[in-house]
Parts: structure tokens; C-alpha cells; sequence
């Protein structure tokens, strides 16, 4: 039998059959309810090229792992599933202007982003909060479960798989499973209430940084939704700029700060293809794609640097995770390349790590972890700090003097 599915819905016919699965499953391979003939490669072919046809990614992904559910423990199965994907949707997303369809596209998807009152701590007497939240609330078939949340150890036994348990958010352990490597979707409970429905590639992209949520990323959403800090979300509400993000990744940050009503535009950029694709799709399904613009951008490139200067003046510049260390020189000479001289440059890494001697920048201010719950794994103080930085004078003199001379 061939079975070629679109994504619209998740279909009966998967569900029934994960379930069958678990009941009755103990080999590796194929489901045998669908007799010899069953690809689970095939359906993630099937459902990869739907998703770059109708933008509807979050369906698509989630019925890859339906599939790889009914094929569970197979390892060919599933590197055959991720090749699928990355065949059929990353050669048809490679540049500018077909991230730019594909934004379109999946602007008919918008919905607007949940609000809840919070979010609960369901894992403070579980030893290892982490395994506790991918036992109980992670859908990739795995060690524990066979996926999608019909998991019934004890573990999990009264913990219903639900947002005020499974959402990362201020007030819970659950901030321990990031980054969820292999899930498809995450929930990110924000500061102001709102609560981000995140698509990821996860297990998709097995290991690909750009395309999963990581714990400075969720810091940096985290302080800019939040209206009480002098540089976090009423900054952003009271001066109606454009915002620009630098390795954009998921697209978090760039989601959270949209949220501020009077911000004009945040231009959310990266160089991977499947970083923007899933930018377009979560400024889509939280409400924002009018606001939140994907685009691609790599660092090295004059012309591309151009491109962005002409999207500014930025009244921020925000970035997570940027390994500094790596192009540190090129790094502070690209940002003062970019400032206007009343740009804020919000950076959020580990602890220590921003060092602005000599760099033209002065710390305006540093907001700890902590002070978002985000404490290390063994009660420590966090490993994340967010740092707000400014030019200092002589930058300003410098760049003021620079638009004069053009």
C-alpha cells in the first residue's frame, strides 16, 4: 500500500498505528499494519515537499515523527527520514528571495501567540529535572517512550502532558530540557503572559544549532518581554525602533520583542536557510510576521552589511550565543559598523565573557540569569548573563563623523 499524506491534519490512520505500535511492537522496522511495502523515508519525502508547498511546517515535521514513531529503534529508518527532509526542503529555501516566498507563504498560516498566567514547577523533587521533562513531555520516540505523550510510568503518572508543565518559563525547572534537541516544538512562556508556540527542526536536523532553541536564547526572550527592566520590553514599547538580531537562530528574541507594541520592524538574520524558514514560521504562528522580517545575512560580507545598513537606523542590536571568541575582532568592528549613536546593543552569553576593552563599547548594565530562575543544574548561580551595552563617546564622535563625510 502506498501512503502519501498531506500535513494538513495529523491523520487518524498515524495515530492508530503508533498506538498499534506500542501494544504490539518489539522489533525493529516497518509497522507490519501496513504491510511490507510501508517507507517511512517515503513519508518524510511526502511530507517535506508539502511543507515547502503549502508553508505548513509544524504539520509536516509532526508527521515525520509519526512515521519514525511507527519505525522506532530502526536507525536506518531514521537517517533515511532526516536525508529525506533536507533533500527535498533545503534545496528549494537557498537564498534571499525564496526565504522571502516562503515568509509569504506561511504568513497565511498567523495565529496569535497564547496567554496563560504561568507556568508550574513540576519538576523541583525529581532528581533530574531534565530526563523528568523529555520522559514526560518530549514527543521524539525514544528511550522512554514511543512518542507523541502516551507515556505512563510513574514518573509522568499525574503530571498531565500539558503547557503549565511542559512550557520553559520563569517559576519552573522545565528551562533544564534546553536545549530539546530532538523535539519539534517547544513552548516558551514569556514574562509579559504570552506564551510562544516555537517550531524547531529537532530531530530533523539532528544537532544543527540554528534550528533549535538554546538557554541564551530563551535568556535573551526573556528580558526583552519583560516590562520591567529599564532596557527589557518597555524599553523597546516606549521607543517605536527597528530592531536588528544577529544570529537569529529559532527566531525567540526576535519573536519575544515583536510582542512590544510601538516596535516598527525587527530584522531577524542568519545565514542558514533553515534558520530563516523557521523565523518565517514562528513570527507566523505567534502573530507577529508583519512585523518580524527574515533575512539572510552572513557577516563576512561587504554587500551584505551594505544591505543592512539600509534597513537602520537600529535603535538595538540583540544577539545570543555569537561565539565572540571565535571573531572577536570582526565581531565589535561589525557592530560599530551598524550603530547609530543611540543604539543599545543587548548580548546575552555566558558569564564573563563580554569584554569591552578597547572595542569602542561601554557596559551600560548586567542582568544576571537568576533573576529569570534560570539557575545551573546544581543550584548555582546561572552561566548566562544578559549584557547591555552602548557606544561609548568616542564611537559616537566617530560615527557621527563618518555620516557627515557621506
Amino acid at each position: 500500500m502506498a501512503l502519501r499524506l498531506k500535513c494538513a491534519t495529523l491523520s487518524s490512520l498515524l495515530l492508530f498505528a503508533v498506538e498499534h505500535r506500542q501494544t504490539t511492537a518489539a522489533g525493529a522496522g516497518a509497522a507490519p499494519i501496513f504491510g511490507g511495502d510501508f517507507d517511512v523515508a517515503q513519508l518524510c519525502r511526502d511530507a517535506a515537499a508539502y511543507a515547502a508547498d503549502s508553508g505548513k511546517l509544524r504539520d509536516c515535521r509532526k508527521e515525520a515523527l509519526f512515521a519514525l514513531a511507527l519505525a522506532v529503534g530502526d536507525k536506518d529508518a531514521d537517517r533515511r527520514c532526516v536525508e529525506s527532509w533536507k533533500e527535498e526542503l533545503d534545496g528549494q529555501w537557498s537564498d534571499r528571495r525564496m526565504a522571502d516566498d516562503f515568509a509569504r507563504i506561511v504568513e497565511a498560516h498567523r495565529s496569535r501567540a497564547e496567554h496563560i498566567d504561568s507556568v508550574e514547577d513540576c519538576w523541583s523533587n525529581d532528581p533530574s529535572p531534565r530526563d523528568a521533562w523529555h520522559e514526560c513531555c518530549g514527543a521524539y520516540p525514544g528511550r522512554h517512550r514511543s512518542g507523541f505523550g502516551y507515556n505512563i510510568t510513574d514518573r509522568c503518572r499525574g503530571r498531565p502532558r500539558e503547557t503549565q508543565c511542559c512550557a520553559f518559563g520563569p517559576g519552573s525547572k522545565s528551562y533544564l530540557a534546553i536545549p530539546a534537541l530532538m523535539e519539534v516544538e517547544v513552548g516558551v512562556f514569556l514574562k509579559d503572559g504570552r506564551l510562544l508556540s516555537l517550531g524547531q527542526d529537532g530531530f530533523l536536523r539532528k544537532f544543527g544549532s540554528p534550528t533549535v532553541l538554546w538557554p541564551a536564547g530563551y535568556l535573551l526572550a526573556q528580558f526583552l518581554s519583560d516590562q520591567t527592566q529599564k532596557f527589557g520590553g518597555g524599553f523597546f514599547r516606549s521607543m517605536g525602533s527597528r530592531i536588528l538580531e544577529l544570529g537569529t537562530g529559532i527566531g525567540a528574541p526576535s519573536v519575544a520583542v515583536a510582542g512590544n507594541t510601538g516596535v516598527k520592524e525587527v530584522l531577524a538574520t542568519d545565514i542558514d536557510p533553515g534558520s530563516l524558514r523557521l523565523v518565517a514560521e514562528n513570527a507566523a504562528s505567534n502573530g507577529v510576521s508583519e512585523i518580524v522580517v527574515p533575512f539572510k545575512f552572513d557577516w563576512h560580507s561587504d554587500e551584505d552589511v551594505g544591505l543592512i545598513k539600509t534597513r537602520g537606523p537600529f535603535g538595538a542590536i540583540i544577539g545570543s550565543s555569537l561565539l565572540i571568541e571565535t571573531w572577536e575582532e570582526q565581531f565589535w568592528a561589525l557592530l560599530r559598523n551598524l550603530v547609530a549613536s543611540h543604539t543599545i546593543v543587548v548580548l546575552v552569553h555566558s558569564v564573563g565573557s563580554i569584554k569591552t576593552e578597547d572595542t569602542g563599547f561601554k557596559v551600560i548594565e548586567r542582568v544576571s540569569g537568576d533573576h529569570y530562575d534560570m539557575l545551573a543544574s546544581s543550584g548555582d548561580p546561572s552561566d548566562f548573563e544578559v549584557v547591555i551595552l552602548a557606544p561609548s563617546e568616542t564611537q559616537c564622535d566617530r560615527n557621527a563623523q563618518s555620516s557627515e563625510e557621506g
